[in-house]
């Protein structure tokens, strides 16, 4: 799974509760229908940066949970995949596009979405566009 994708589960995950990593893991994991079980060398990482971020606090009982910057974080990013989701034309597609990457350059500024992977999603985006304009 990449980071971004991982930290946009893990504030999933913080929405319900505040949890530890070992806890997460296991919700993961549990969640996965047992099919996934991400390592303390990926989830440790990603909860590092995204206190650093100040989307997540750590409590004195070592649990995390999410700050409002994280919670409006966690908002924007469920909009773009609801957006994403429910489109059943290419056209609602494009024509959603230029909101949904505004959400995806705030998502790269606090952390959540990698500059590869917003490079790769304007790529995509570009090639919607030529398609669409070449009548495909």
């Amino acid at each position: 799974m990449r980071g971004g994708m991982l930290k946009f589960w893990i504030l999933k995950l913080l929405s319900s509760q505040p949890m530890n990593g070992t806890e997460i893991i296991r919700e993961m994991e549990k969640r996965s229908g047992g099919h996934w079980r991400p390592s303390p060398g990926s989830i440790y990482p990603a909860l590092a940066s995204l206190e650093r971020n100040d989307l997540v606090e750590k409590n004195e009982d070592g649990r995390y949970e999410m700050t409002g910057k994280g919670k409006e974080t966690r908002d924007g990013m469920n909009d773009i995949l609801e957006n994403f989701n429910d489109r059943e034309e290419e056209d609602d597609i494009i024509q959603g596009t230029a909101g949904n990457l505004r959400y995806l350059i705030e998502g790269l500024r606090s952390g959540l979405v990698t500059k590869s992977q917003l490079g790769n999603l304007v790529d995509e985006c570009r090639k919607l566009l030529e398609e669409y304009n070449n009548g495909k």
